[in-house]
């Protein structure tokens, strides 16, 4: 499933991507400087705000490699919070962690939505994608089969394919 928390910015904003196995060295001070054209004073204000937004703010100087899976995670979603983008793409943002750290992704994805960043996220997990989801594109095998509010998705599927895959069965046609 692909799921829309908002989708009402400027369709030429700058985004934010992250991908299920992003890097996870690339909160940089310099990459951010280099990449934004920022100067210095600029990209540690940036760099702090958006540590301190994802809980990691103790954190700064820390090598990567020494981060839990949950604070790696976290330090992306800080990574495209200091660009400042009004879209942001997750892939599948809570794979491969514990309850604890996707509970917390998952309100960093609830705070985004509060600060007016448009989310678009892809998710195999039926309950995550109902306590989050605003929006609803379902696709299969490639192709869009279903789009539309998240409630009428869940509660009324209109295809085949989406009415299977909610009810858990395999989708092979």
């Amino acid at each position: 499933l692909i799921a829309l928390t908002r989708l009402d910015g400027d369709p030429g904003a700058p985004a934010g991507i992250i991908a299920r196995r992003q890097p996870i060295d690339l909160f940089r001070r310099r990459l951010v400087g280099v990449n934004l054209g920022l100067d210095p004073a600029e990209v540690a204000r940036r760099v702090r705000e958006s540590l301190t937004a994802v809980d990691l703010s103790e954190h700064i100087h820390m090598p990567p490699q020494q981060l839990s899976m949950g604070q790696r995670k976290r330090a992306c979603l800080a990574g495209v919070l200091a660009c400042e983008p009004q879209l942001i793409a997750l892939d599948e943002p809570t794979a491969n962690l514990d309850p604890n750290s996707t509970e917390q992704v998952e309100e960093m994805i609830r705070q985004f939505n509060n600060d007016n960043a448009d989310l678009l996220f892809s998710s195999h997990l039926l309950a995550q994608v109902q306590r989050l989801a605003q929006y609803i594109l379902f696709i299969d095998q490639g192709e869009l089969k279903e789009k539309g509010p998240a409630g009428p998705f869940f509660s009324n599927p209109q295809t085949t394919s989406a009415k299977r895959y909610l009810h858990q069965e395999l989708i092979s046609e």
